[in-house]
């Protein structure tokens, strides 16, 4: 889990979005980009926008899974750490009033000199953990990891392919 100090709640940060996270046919983020334990994000207040796009490209772009599908970065999204932290408070079911059994954090998680990633200070993890032990790792439920999808929203980067210029914005709603 995350090796660092937790993020100022003001802060904001950015996630990737590629095979798997991104669906092609609808030009948007997906779920599954916020069901683990541990989910990679980076910090506007320590790089920006342009220079975390250009880490996020050079750690995915040209890579490819074991089934051959391609790891390109096809999109971003952006959210700020208390509403982050927020998605875990509410219900997921809306017959219960039981909070989902995971809380949220988000910490520093700086990538210095590892093989195979490339630098990124800025590089922060959300987290998640079970409510009652929150020392036990717990993968975020397909109820949170929705309502983050929704919050972060998600913008296409153009295409790098000839004759393609579309770039999508996109949010829940």
């Amino acid at each position: 889990m995350a090796k660092g100090d937790p993020i100022r709640a003001e802060e904001e940060v950015v996630r990737a979005y590629r095979y798997p996270y991104w669906d092609p046919t609808v030009n948007r983020g997906t779920t599954s980009a916020f069901t683990e334990a541990e989910v990679s994000v980076s910090r506007l207040a320590i790089l920006d926008f342009e220079r975390i796009v250009a880490i996020f490209k050079a750690d995915f772009d040209g890579r490819v899974y074991p089934d051959g599908s391609s790891m390109q970065l096809r999109g971003t999204g952006r959210a700020t750490v208390s509403d982050i932290v927020r998605q875990a408070d509410q219900p997921t079911d809306p017959k219960s009033k039981e909070p989902p059994n995971v809380v949220l954090t988000v910490n520093e998680d700086k990538i210095e000199n590892e093989p195979g990633n490339t630098n990124n200070p800025a590089h922060a993890l959300i987290c998640g953990w079970e409510r009652a032990n929150s020392t036990q790792p717990r993968r975020i439920p397909r109820g949170v990891a929705n309502r983050l999808l929704g919050l972060f929203g998600w913008t296409a980067l153009p295409s790098e392919e000839p004759g393609s210029d579309a770039v999508a914005d996109g949010d829940a709603s």
